[in-house]
């Protein structure tokens, strides 16, 4: 079964916005919560030795946010090439896609009236098709850092289909 949701600009981009920032307050909390586990295992870890002078901790302290905050920082940086490839992928798809589509409305031109009439339906649904993936691209292109991970599984379920449906059309 198969269930197909149209959205419009402004609700994809809500949708967008969302997923990006409940994916953000997330990784925000997690931050917290490994922070503080460290500073509390920081604390107990010197609790049998004898005391030390506050200025000793405070760098330890920070030393230790500061390769927290490095650790996070490297999660989000490994996130751009594979994003910048994937959307350079799409781009390239929606070229060929592009040509396909030429190439089957110009299909057009040896059938009769009745067969042009549905041929052209065809094609309108694909293009239609294509226009909905170009937006996802454009969506995705525009998604923050962490949220077009999120994004990225729709749109490629989206390019799919358009593949299929420009494939069938091309067989007929």
């Amino acid at each position: 079964m198969r269930v197909e949701i149209a959205l419009t600009d402004h609700e994809t981009s809500t949708v967008s916005w969302r997923t990006s920032n409940m994916l953000h307050m997330a990784l925000s909390s997690h931050c917290f919560f490994l922070r503080t586990g460290i500073l509390v295992v920081a604390a107990f870890a010197g609790c049998g030795e004898p005391p030390q002078d506050d200025t000793s901790l405070k760098s330890t302290v920070n030393e230790v946010r500061e390769h927290i905050d490095d650790a996070v920082d490297g999660s989000v940086d490994a996130i751009g090439p594979a994003r910048a490839a994937f959307l350079a992928k799409l781009k390239t798809r929606l070229e060929s896609i592009d040509r396909k589509i030429e190439q089957l409305a110009n299909k057009e031109r040896g059938l009769t009236e009745e067969a042009r009439v549905e041929w052209n339906k065809k094609v309108v649904q694909i293009k239609i098709r294509r226009d909905a993936a170009k937006r996802r691209l454009k969506t995705l292109s525009e998604a923050s850092e962490l949220g077009w991970s999120d994004l990225r599984d729709g749109a490629e379920a989206a390019w799919q289909d358009l593949d299929k449906a420009v494939d069938a059309a091309a067989a007929e």
